[in-house]
């Protein structure tokens, strides 16, 4: 082998008859594993080689690591319109194995003093998204919002709330504007705008 690895296949049984062309073995080097995953364009256009990765492992909670992108692939997969992103993970302590299942995060943008808030909290209709916020007299008020970016748990909405408001984030009825809005167990439950 021209690397030092693990046999982690057997393609021929011993006493076999084998051809030149016909490969034996499969040997896998594992000092450093490769992290493929499939993004959309308007993500691939964000992304750029040497850029890190957060990588967490199920099978290893506790264990997360980062990985750094090797190759983004020129052309999109014809059926899913998706491309490839190769990320390049160091296993020199040989935790890590071949084939398990990782969740990747990434940043694709970073937006300054951002207003946010939950992402239950955003509501939609006819006029576009909205939230529900609570004004003094615990009255609620519908705040249409424009989301400029979101991560897994917040969603940021410029300028159409201030830091400290209090939106609605669940409720076990429908909230309707000029509706009194009680927190905790009340008909609804209601948290603060962030600064993220």
């Amino acid at each position: 082998s021209p690397f030092n690895g693990y046999v982690t296949s057997r393609l021929a049984d011993p006493g076999a008859i084998a051809s030149p062309s016909q490969p034996m073995l499969t040997v896998q080097f594992m000092k450093q594993i490769w992290v493929s995953i499939s993004v959309p364009d308007d993500v691939c256009a964000k992304l750029h080689l040497g850029q890190e990765a957060k990588v967490s492992i199920d099978a290893l909670p506790g264990k997360d690591t980062t990985a750094k992108i090797i190759q983004i692939n020129p052309e999109a997969d014809p059926e899913s319109r998706q491309f490839t992103v190769r990320m390049a993970m160091d296993n020199s302590s040989n935790i890590y194995k071949s084939g398990m299942f990782t969740h990747i995060t990434l940043e694709t943008n970073r937006i300054k003093n951002a207003v946010v808030v939950p992402r239950e909290a955003i509501q939609k209709d006819m006029d576009g998204q909205y939230v529900m916020t609570v004004d003094k007299s615990n009255k609620a008020v519908k705040v249409p919002v424009f989301a400029s970016g979101e991560d897994e748990q917040f969603v940021c909405i410029g300028d159409a709330l201030k830091p400290g408001q209090k939106v609605v984030t669940m409720s076990a009825m429908p909230v309707r504007e000029g509706q009194m809005v009680l927190s905790g167990g009340g008909r609804g439950r209601r948290s603060g705008g962030q600064r993220k």
